[in-house]
């Protein structure tokens, strides 16, 4: 997994909210409460977004099959 690039793959997309915007300032711990709290509250409608968990849990019961045979 660690060769392939699937473990950095899968986190990268998971955690791709932090690359920009308000997700880079928290990272970078340039943004306080009440920021985040205005932004939280101007959000319009929240998009649920999959977390994917079966596919990774698949992806990654894949790798220990390969790996026992």
């Amino acid at each position: 997994m660690l060769i392939d690039g699937v473990l950095d793959r899968i986190i990268n997309h998971r955690y791709s909210s932090f690359d920009s915007g308000i997700g880079t300032q928290i990272v970078e711990g340039k943004t306080s409460f009440a920021e985040l709290e205005h932004h939280a509250l101007n959000l319009g409608d929240i998009e649920q977004q999959s977390g994917k968990t079966e596919e990774i849990k698949a992806t990654i019961n894949q790798y220990i099959l390969k790996t026992l045979t």
